[in-house]
């Protein structure tokens, strides 16, 4: 009989096997564990855990392959939570772009990450969060066919962007941090803010994550490294696409969301 509250936690980390585990029975959650990518894929088919926590890098753990693997063969939309011995800005990325839900580098607090796989599966169950926010605003803003601000064009039913009538590439994530900053234009943004628009679920993970992402917008639609006219850094604080014809705007009176 397949056990309804199972997590499983691919990893050779005893220690936090043995924590995880303690946390996650004090809460009613049973722990399956799993020491590979091979081993944990069999065991996602038979116990249908509610969420997957895996090493980034270990011997035969590989967690981007498997969130490709499990999004994009296996179809399969079980929330994957990251762990990485240090923070990578490139694994960051790229396990969001494939489909995690969230990317920790060590040490992760056990209270926390079990405060976190709680918050998913409230947000899953409900249906909630952030990301439907940007979905139903990209849906809405549909109508209007193209979103203009200074030289760039957004067109939200193909996911396109123009800078000065040229296409620009942009991933999934990047595309819906932008649509996001462009629905709160003039307003700082946080990076906290940010987070949960992308992820879908409050989100207390390593805000880096976000500066990756911003730096890799800007290199596409700033007209120079040097020169900020579309993205401002609000410090302390955010981010915050203004309208290119303001003025830079005073911190004490930017509008903060």
């Amino acid at each position: 009989m397949v056990n309804g509250n199972n997590i499983l936690l691919i990893s050779t980390d005893k220690s936090l096997i043995k924590t995880l585990r303690y946390r996650l029975e004090e809460v009613g959650f049973v722990l399956v564990t799993a020491s590979s990518n091979k081993e944990a894929i069999e065991l996602i088919a038979v116990k249908k855990p509610l969420t997957i926590i895996s090493e980034m890098h270990a011997p035969e753990i590989d967690g981007i392959e498997l969130c490709r693997q499990m999004r994009y063969e296996e179809k399969n939309w079980t929330p994957i939570i990251l762990l990485s011995e240090h923070f990578h800005e490139l694994d960051a990325v790229l396990g969001l772009e494939l489909g995690a839900d969230a990317y920790y580098a060590k040490p992760v607090h056990s209270k926390k990450l079990v405060a976190k796989i709680k918050a998913i599966l409230r947000r899953a169950q409900v249906g909630l969060g952030e990301n439907k926010k940007v979905t139903e605003m990209v849906s809405h803003q549909k109508k209007s066919r193209k979103l203009t601000i200074g030289d760039i064009d957004i067109f939200p039913e193909s996911y396109t962007v123009y800078y000065k009538k040229e296409q620009i590439e942009l991933t999934q994530k990047e595309f819906e941090i932008l649509m996001f900053l462009y629905e709160y234009r003039g307003k700082a943004v946080s990076r906290k803010k940010l987070l949960t628009a992308i992820r879908g679920y409050e989100e207390q993970g390593d805000h880096r994550i976000i500066d990756v992402f911003i730096n890799r917008i800007r290199s596409k639609i700033e007209p120079s490294t040097s020169e900020k006219k579309y993205i401002k850094t609000i410090r302390n604080v955010g981010y915050m696409l203004q309208e290119t014809s303001s003025k830079v705007l005073s911190f004490s009176w930017v509008v903060i969301i």
